[in-house]
């Protein structure tokens, strides 16, 4: 921007707020017959735009380029609401003096920090701004402080430091608004006692001196606070000050004609809420997961038990009579032998008693000779177990292990689990408060880590029941059998951790959303104040 001017109705010459116009720009002819609509004029490489004001007159803007076409409806829109500014507040009933040739260079350097920003917040405005005063070296520091009619509100600082002090930068300019607009020189050092905390402020922030403009009590405007502001720029204090306002003021004057719009909204809002909040939703009740076989087959031995070879690994595709591991019983083999000397003893005594024809001792010897033979065969029969294979057709779930070669191994415990089908249940681990809503029949879902991603849907099977964490723990969880309903072959194994969520009826979604709080509630009021809803 080049000039910006005022043009009163029968005004005789227009008032130059910024700016020179080039010779031969005629306002007045301009301004002739012109109504409610805004003119645009190319003087040479200028653009001028005359945007009017009613009963004000007009106001025009001159800038040193010509932008595209495309450009112009937006830039009438922005220029008609800064023009629109110029009647609101008392920071717009009359212009700052006009600036020096010095301060011009400046201010244009200050509105070019500010133009192309496009729509803004109040405060990122002002931010732009207080950071191209700093910037142009008009300051060491500016702050923005709004003022409404009843004191202070935020404060924007070209230095995040000055943040700290922002309680003191307000209490100062509650202090010193008056009826009218004013421009105040603070000084560090002042031993005047109305100054004393705008003194004090001065001397926190170490400054030698602060330029403080504020706006007429019971005017919502901006105060503006130069901290060792430059010399000679007492006429660009006032237009820093009025940019401020114009920029705050256009936003008000938006929001205001918008100000029914919002609260329709917010009310249309509030209700669509309500009714959400009141209609029924599905309640969903969540817990931990853990996957296991539907069925499982366990191989183990019924006695005492060395491992010598594991010929079967967890994945493994068996059948009936597979080779899973070998063992060896050094103590059943020691059983055998001895079995087996006895029978043949008892053998030598049958033999001998019959060549003496002694019949009672030969059919002694003869008993004898079948107990030890049975003995001999039950201790057979264990060894061959010893060469332990798959009871049923399955896949290998779980083995003791190679590493567990040469190992002893009690009597039950398992050496290998066959999975004999393709079916897999859940179990599902509740808190509490989700607990009572559990039953049988209810259908739900599971995600399992490390999967493909797909949720697999299951149906509760058992009601909860309490089941310890682990053998060597007091610890119990509540906890619900499910089956999946379609696992899908060779998806799933044993032992997989995931998340379940069961379908647990249907109930208004605010008791669906607050549940847990309510529960919290309902007991905190029981326990202190005996209270029960």
């Amino acid at each position: 921007m080049s000039a910006l001017t005022r043009l009163a109705p029968g005004g005789s010459t227009p008032d130059i707020v910024f700016g020179t116009l080039p010779p031969g720009l005629d306002l007045l002819a301009l301004a002739e017959g012109l109504s409610d609509k805004p003119l645009l004029k190319r003087a040479g490489e200028h653009l001028f735009v005359l945007v009017p004001r009613g009963k004000a007159g007009w106001i025009g803007w001159l800038f040193d380029t010509v932008p595209p076409v495309t450009e112009l409806p937006g830039l009438l829109e922005i220029l008609s609401g800064l023009s629109a500014a110029f009647d609101k507040g008392a920071a717009a009933a009359s212009m700052p003096p006009t600036a020096t040739a010095a301060g011009q260079e400046r201010i244009a350097r200050v509105l070019a920090d500010m133009a192309g920003l496009g729509p803004l917040k109040k405060k990122s405005q002002l931010q732009v701004l207080a950071n191209s005063i700093f910037k142009q070296e008009l300051a060491r520091a500016a702050v923005f402080v709004e003022c409404r009619a009843r004191g202070g509100s935020f404060i924007t600082a070209s230095d995040r430091k000055l943040a700290a002090s922002a309680d003191e930068f307000v209490r100062v300019s509650q202090l010193e608004r008056a009826d009218e607009d004013r421009i105040i020189h603070l000084r560090a050092q002042s031993m005047d006692d109305d100054r004393l905390e705008s003194a004090l402020l001065a001397e926190s922030l170490g400054a030698a001196g602060i330029v403080l403009a504020l706006p007429a009590n019971g005017i919502h405007g901006m105060a503006l606070f130069l901290i060792d502001p430059a010399p000679n720029i007492a006429n660009e204090i006032g237009m820093l000050s009025h940019l401020a306002s114009i920029a705050t003021q256009c936003r008000a004057h938006k929001d205001d004609k918008n100000n029914t719009l919002w609260k329709g909204a917010a009310l249309a809002a509030v209700v669509a809420a309500a009714v959400v909040l009141a209609l029924p939703a599905d309640l969903i009740v969540t817990a931990s997961a853990l996957s296991a076989p539907q069925q499982s087959v366990v191989a183990a031995l019924p006695f005492d038990s060395f491992l010598q070879s594991m010929t079967a690994d967890v994945g493994d595709t068996v059948t009936a009579d597979t080779d899973l591991a070998t063992l060896s019983a050094p103590d059943i083999e020691a059983k055998r032998s001895q079995a087996q000397l006895q029978m043949s003893v008892q053998q030598i005594t049958a033999t001998a008693a019959l060549a003496k024809n002694d019949y009672g001792n030969y059919k002694l010897a003869t008993q004898r000779i079948e107990t030890y033979k049975g003995q001999v065969d039950r201790y057979d029969q264990q060894l061959e177990q010893l060469h332990l294979k798959s009871p049923v057709a399955g896949t290998v779930i779980r083995t003791i292990g190679r590493d567990g070669l040469g190992r002893f191994v009690p009597a039950g415990q398992e050496i290998a689990v066959i999975q004999s089908n393709d079916e897999f249940a859940v179990t599902l681990t509740f808190s509490r408060v989700d607990a009572t809503l559990i039953r049988p029949g209810q259908p739900g879902e599971v995600y399992f880590r490390g999967l493909n991603g797909r949720p697999y849907a299951f149906v509760v099977e058992t009601p909860i029941f309490e089941e310890r964490a682990s053998r060597d723990s007091d610890e119990t969880h509540l906890v619900a059998r499910a089956r999946i309903v379609k696992a899908g072959k060779g998806e799933l194994i044993g032992g997989l951790s995931g998340f379940g969520r069961v379908e647990a009826g249907r109930a208004p979604r605010i008791y669906v959303l607050s549940r847990h709080a309510l529960e919290y509630l309902r007991i905190k009021a029981w326990i202190y104040l005996g209270l029960h809803f």
